[in-house]
């Protein structure tokens, strides 16, 4: 994002008397000297090169718009003898204080469509130690299960099913939930079903361990590999 700021200064090096908005600019005679052997320097490396500079009392005057267009300003008069300055000033970008989800990865075997792969997902850190994968390879429906289970409280808190390609694409939402599409590899889709509601009862203080779970999900399903055995 950008915006502009304008800096107005008076045309000294002429001798404009500016009246502004008041009136008009007063012209005044004076004797001033040049002196060609004004050199300038920008960071070190000299620039506008016989340039020199006008000088009147004890003051160096230079040619506004030489150097504000090195400096990427914008030059412009108005008809009162203002010399208009305009630069862009970049916002400064504001630093990213998002916390990035701590994932662990957790990875199978499972056999769908007559091939063995290996599944690989990263899960949130806050659910890693309670979670393991369960796979169930049943010709119509091959899945993975994020297993949770922690002092007898068990659910099963997200599932990766696999598709054909072909038969993915042809489902139409309208008619069925379609899981969300997290990758696809060669003929094969996978799709992730997650929560629908909360399965623990607050008693149990599991609650904002899958609350925290649920913000990550996202991340956690852009971690989803699945290699070719």
């Amino acid at each position: 994002m950008k915006f502009s700021t304008k800096a107005v200064v008076v045309i000294g090096a002429v001798g404009v008397m500016a009246g502004s908005a008041i009136g008009a600019p007063v012209l005044e005679d004076v004797t001033a000297k040049f002196n060609a052997g004004i050199r300038y320097t920008l960071n070190g490396e000299e620039v506008l090169e016989g340039t020199g500079g006008l000088v009147y009392n004890d003051r160096v005057y230079v040619p506004v718009r030489a150097v504000s267009e090195m400096l990427g300003v914008k030059v412009d008069y108005d008809d009162s003898g203002i010399v208009i300055l305009e630069q862009e000033v970049k916002e400064e970008a504001q630093p990213d204080t998002e916390e990035k989800a701590e994932l662990v990865e957790k990875s199978t075997d499972i056999k769908f469509n007559g091939k063995d792969y290996e599944f690989k997902v990263s899960v949130p850190k806050v659910v890693s130690e309670y979670v393991t994968l369960k796979t169930n390879e049943d010709e119509n429906n091959t899945a993975c299960m994020i297993y949770f289970e922690k002092d007898n409280n068990t659910a099963i808190i997200g599932t990766y099913s696999f598709f054909k390609a072909d038969e993915y694409d042809a489902m139409d939402p309208t008619q069925m939930p379609v899981p969300t599409e997290v990758t696809r590899l060669d003929d094969v889709v996978i799709g992730f079903n997650g929560l629908q509601d909360m399965p623990f009862e607050e008693s149990t203080g599991l609650v904002p361990v899958i609350e925290e779970y649920h913000k990550n999900v996202g991340a956690m399903n852009e971690t989803v590999v699945l290699n070719v055995k």
